[in-house]
């Protein structure tokens, strides 16, 4: 049986979730790395439709077909039957078809996982009735890795972000905000695993009383070399980012390193050509060590990314 899909309601879990990762997204899974490509690009089509809404079957089957096809038309028809097959096995495996089970009793929040595979076959279905109409310049691939994953690519992803943070100096607890942009060049490792590395620059600023009761905000200059690792599993995204950060003046600007761990999760939608939208949010970590533009400090912020993954080859 596959496993389910649990909502993360707080951070802490994800440290288990990504050294889980590379198990967790191998196992329930059909043995042909074809088919695991295409049983992923499939089924995080028909989720990223579910996330919405799906209603009429027929109506979102058609809608979604030439989603589907992008895939379809890069696996060779036996390997589509294969994967065909193994979702039927699945799916009885898990007690039969959904309308059965409701039938039968059984609550219709209890048979996501299988209404998700019968969705994914029916699009398989009709992708595969559908196949002598792929374009030429589509040809199937031996072995076939996917679509919307990275891995065999080289990946560059453009990122921006916004934060909240909680301040913790020496003298002082404040709050502040800031934002950024960076740029990693990555490489799909597996298809659940990506690594990058680039850089990152920002602002940031702190808001804190003084004594006379006024508001006093101070502003600096961010900039960091983050190394990304990012698990992912159908549309969720699952990040562990480590940095060095420095922070300083505007015009003073000094180094004085300090280091940022990030956890993060999120969603990847379909690729569209080269482009993969994603977006994630977390919680991380900053420990200063102090300069002459600030005192030692610790930071404990919630951040949200959001960025397009951009695959060349």
């Amino acid at each position: 049986m596959q496993p389910r899909r649990q909502p993360i309601s707080s951070p802490l879990p994800l440290l288990a979730l990504l050294a889980a990762s590379a198990t967790a997204c191998v196992s329930a899974v059909p043995e042909g790395r074809s088919e695991r490509a295409l049983l992923n690009d499939l089924t995080r089509v028909v989720e990223t439709r579910e996330a919405v809404e799906w209603f009429i079957d027929q109506e979102e089957i058609n809608a979604l077909t030439p989603a589907a096809m992008r895939s379809t038309c890069r696996v060779t028809p036996e390997r589509r039957l294969a994967l065909d097959a193994w979702i039927s096995q699945q799916i009885q495996d898990q007690g039969g078809p959904a309308i059965e089970r409701f039938n039968q009793g059984v609550e219709l929040g209890d048979l996501d996982e299988t209404l998700t595979l019968e969705r994914v076959q029916r699009l398989l279905q009709r992708a595969h009735q559908r196949s002598d109409e792929c374009p030429f310049w589509l040809r199937p691939e031996e072995p076939f890795t996917g679509v919307s994953t990275d891995e065999g690519h080289l990946v560059l992803l453009l990122e921006s972000s916004g934060s909240g943070a909680l301040v913790i100096q020496p003298d002082r607890v404040a709050v502040g905000g800031g934002g950024g942009g960076r740029l990693l060049g990555a490489w799909g490792a597996a298809e659940w695993l990506t690594v990058g590395l680039g850089a990152e620059v920002g602002g940031q600023g702190l808001i804190s009383e003084q004594d006379s009761g006024e508001q006093d905000v101070a502003a600096s200059l961010v900039l960091a070399s983050p190394l990304l690792l990012r698990f992912i599993y159908r549309d969720r995204l699952y990040d562990l980012d480590l940095a060095l950060v420095n922070v300083s003046g505007y015009r003073d600007i000094t180094f004085d390193p300090g280091f940022r761990v990030h956890l993060a999760t999120g969603l990847a939608t379909n690729r569209t050509g080269w482009f993969l939208p994603t977006g994630v949010v977390g919680l991380e970590y900053e420990y200063q060590p102090g300069n002459p533009a600030l005192p030692q400090t610790h930071f404990i912020r919630l951040r949200s990314r959001f960025g397009v993954d951009v695959r060349f080859f």
